[in-house]
Formats: C-alpha cells, structure tokens, sequence
C-alpha cells in the first residue's frame, strides 16, 4: 500500500496518535503540481510578465499559496505546524554566516561543473545571461523576489510543510529526502545547479531540524541568494564579473566550506529540546517513495535533465532546439580557470538556395577580459578542417575586443568555435550570424 493511502479519516495525519499537520501524500502532490504549474507557468508568462515579475507568481503562488490554503482550511496555528517559533538570535546570526561560506563554497562548486559539462558534452544552449536585455524595475523585481520572497515561500514549503510531513519516516530520513528533492527541483535551473542546491539544501534542513525553528532555515536562505544576486547584477555588467571570479576559487572555497561547517556546529549548540516523533506512530523509512506523484515528479525532473544534457551534445529529438535562424546570436561565459579545450558554440549554416551560386558569410565578433592567458580561438568547419583561428597571449589581466570577422560559409552543416589553452578569471562573450551573399546585414 503506497503512503497516499494511509490518511486518517480526518485527514489530520497518517496514523491517529501523530500531532496534526502535513501528511507524506499531500507534500507529494504539492510537489508536482508546484513542479508542474512553474514549468507551464513560466512559459506562458515570461514573455507577458517579465522573468523577475514571473519569479513573484512561482514564490507566492505556485510555493506559498497551496501551503497557506491547507493551513487556513485544517485550522492549524502556523507557529506549531510549521515551525514558525521564536529561534535564538545566535543561531539565525550563525546560520546567516553559514550561508555566506555555504554560497562561496557552491558557486565555486556549480562553476567548475559547468566547465566540465562545457568540456566534454557541449555549452549550453542558455547561452547568454538571462538577465541581460532587461530593464531595471525588472532585475529588481528579479532580485528582491531572489532574496526575500525566495527564502520565506520556499523554506516555508520545504522545510516547514515537506520536512516536517517527512517527519513521519524519522527525522534523518525526512532531512535527506526533502534536501534531496529540494536539490532536484533546481534542475529547472541548469543541471549544474544540482549537487551545490542539494548541499544547501542538507544545511537548512539541518538547522529547521535542530532548532525546532523555521527562521534560522530562513535567514541562511537569504544570506546565501543575497550573494547570488550579486551574479545577477555582474550578468547585466553593472558590476565587474571579472573581479566576482577572482575571488572565486578552491582556496576561499574550502575557506568557505569550513565557515559553513563551524556555524552549524553553532547552530547545533542552540538546539533546544523537542519533542521527538511518536515512534508507534512512524511509517517504515521504505514507504517515503511509495508515491505515484512523487515518481512523477522526479520523471519529469529527469526528463529536463535529459533535454538539457542533449541539447548539450546537439543530439537527440531535441537538438532540433538549436537556433538555426540567420538573425546574429550571441553566448556569455565565465570561468575561474580553464586548461585545455572547450566548445564555445555551434552555429548551423543552412543549405544554400538554389538560386545563390556564392555561399554565405559567417561574422564573428568576440570580447573577454582576463588574468594571464594563453589560448587560441578557432572556427572548425562541418568537415573538421580550421576556417579561422588566432592566438591570444599575456602575462597581465587585460580586456579584449576583437574586429569584426568575416569567413566564407562554404559548406552548410555545424561550425564550432572553440578555446584551446589556459586562462584564468575569465569573462567571455561572443556574438555571429550566418548571413547569405551580400545580404546586407553583417554589423
């Protein structure tokens, strides 16, 4: 028997002797219609709304609404059924500092997964940082949904309704399982973003777990993307990425880490007694999977990791996702380091008309900065051969804008522009069009 059969008549809990609140079956469901009405949502109401006014309706609407209608509907106080207690102020200052070491830790982390999924299957085809092109009040919008609403709607969701529904499996299990899904549901974000949002996601469960409080789970939350936004603002260059990525290596990460590792110790001193869940009253540990809307969920999840993953490699149904339109495109990257060869994009030449005797025209046109590097950029024709490359090389930290590009097409199919070399704190940004014969367009 799955654990969505196992509610009680009332509908109060799994078994009749456990304290009110959210039950395994209901955490489970509110997880894939979150997961689900985000995916659709978003599409539908980012080019309406804007991508930081649509992170507004993912927090309050698709996270905290379904959880504060079940609250109001069952009567609970929100104070015992969602760990809304009062936390001693040196564990919210502690977990605030564990956020920040935790997020110095992590972006490191994501940043060197990116690289290696850049280097030996593809770049990814979210190319460009999102938040370039939008206006002010919307990276506003962005970074306060990012920073405050974010925290709040999502620890209430996570900790405060699916760990302690968890709960009945055991505390342990619980704070595995929902650190775990809380970590998949970033797949949304990029495959990257994975291991370093599970990690996180192990401390604000910890710190809900030993300090029978949501705030410190809350304020940890809020210091850790306060730092993130600070990513936001370098991907719509107010701020100097370059300087971000120099900050951003193992050493401080482990400095980082070990920060994050103190301060739970911190947190843990603050513990104060609880009253352990009623052991006659817990579901065997086996039963937490035991769910058909959680498979689902984790189905799709897997799903989007698999689109990502070949769109990547430009393989599968869904490389056909690939910008085949002539129109010039553009890709960003950072990176803290890199040694050897990378993919930095595909551009897709079309078939030539029947009617154009000459071929087309690729333009090119690159600007970086970075510490000393020695790399060469090359443009591999379809049939492997080099249509174009050139050197780069210094011992200094210097900016770089090359002249615009231009190289005969004259083979339809993929072209690659790749990296070969070494380079540290680099930022980097390309844009190219295929253009036909004299067609005008070339910038």
């Amino acid at each position: 028997m799955g654990n969505e059969e196992l509610q009680d008549g009332d509908g109060s809990g799994l078994r009749p002797e456990i304290e009110p609140g959210p039950n395994p079956s209901q955490a489970n469901r509110f997880y894939l219609a979150a997961l689900v009405f985000m995916l659709v949502g978003s599409v539908l109401l980012v080019p309406r709304i804007g991508l930081g006014l649509n992170l507004w309706v993912n927090e309050l609407v698709f996270f905290l609404m379904p959880v504060s209608l079940l609250a109001g509907r069952k009567r609970w106080r929100w104070r015992d059924v969602y760990a809304f207690r009062p936390a001693p102020a040196k564990a919210i200052v502690a977990a605030t500092l564990g956020g920040i070491g935790l997020w110095v830790f992590n972006a490191v982390l994501a940043m060197n997964i990116e690289i290696s999924l850049t280097r030996y299957i593809g770049q990814s085809l979210i190319a460009e940082s999102m938040m370039k092109g939008l206006s002010s009040a919307q990276v506003s919008a962005f970074i306060f949904g990012l920073v405050v609403l974010a925290p709040f709607c999502e620890e209430v969701f996570f900790r405060s309704m699916m760990q302690n529904a968890y709960s009945r499996f055991g505390e342990k299990q619980a704070l595995i399982a929902t650190s775990v899904l809380f970590g998949f549901y970033h797949a949304l974000n990029g495959v990257s973003n994975v291991i370093p949002a599970t990690l996180i996601g192990f401390a604000l469960g910890y710190c809900a777990l030993k300090t029978g409080s949501i705030w410190p789970s809350i304020a940890l939350h809020a210091a850790n993307n306060g730092l993130a936004s600070l990513t936001v603002i370098a991907g719509t260059g107010q701020i100097s990425s370059s300087r971000l990525l120099a900050v951003l290596n193992w050493p401080t990460a482990i400095v980082g880490l070990a920060l994050a590792l103190l301060m739970m110790g911190i947190v843990k001193s603050c513990s104060s007694p609880r009253q352990k869940p009623d052991t006659a009253g817990r579901l065997p540990p086996s039963a937490i999977w035991r769910s058909a809307s959680l498979w689902i969920a984790i189905a799709i999840l897997c799903l989007v990791c698999v689109v990502e993953i070949s769109s990547r490699a430009r393989v599968g149904p869904f490389s056909s996702v690939i910008p085949e339109s002539q129109a010039p495109q553009t890709m960003s990257m950072s990176a803290g380091k890199i040694s050897g060869k990378i993919n930095i994009a595909v551009i897709e030449v079309p078939e030539p008309t029947s009617e154009s005797a000459d071929c087309s025209e690729i333009g090119l046109e690159f600007s970086f900065s970075a510490g000393p590097f020695d790399f060469t950029l090359t443009l591999v024709a379809p049939d492997g051969s080099v249509a174009w490359s050139d050197e780069y090389s210094t011992a200094e930290t210097i900016e770089v804008d090359t002249p615009y590009i231009s190289v005969p097409a004259e083979m339809p199919g993929e072209w690659r522009i790749t990296m070969d070399g070494t380079t540290t704190e680099l930022t980097f940004s390309a844009k190219w069009g295929v253009f036909p014969p004299d067609s005008g367009e070339k910038e």
